[in-house]
C-alpha cells in the first residue's frame, strides 16, 4: 500500500454525508414549493382564476 499524505487525497463523501445532504436539499425544495404555493394564494386574482378553471373543467 502506498503512503499518501492527507493533502493529496481527494475528498470522497461517505454514505452518511451524502444522505444527509440529499435530505437537506429535498427538505429545502419542499419548503420552497410550499412557500410559493402559499404566496400564490395571497393573490386574489390567482385564486379566482384557479377556481374558474376548476369549475369550468
Amino acid at each position: 500500500m502506498k503512503n499518501r499524505s492527507c493533502a493529496s487525497r481527494q475528498f470522497q463523501p461517505d454514505m452518511k454525508t451524502t444522505s444527509t445532504l440529499r435530505r437537506v436539499l429535498l427538505t429545502a425544495l419542499a419548503a420552497a414549493v410550499l412557500l410559493l404555493t402559499f404566496v400564490a394564494y395571497l393573490q386574489p386574482s390567482f385564486v379566482l382564476d384557479l377556481a374558474n378553471r376548476f369549475i369550468l373543467c
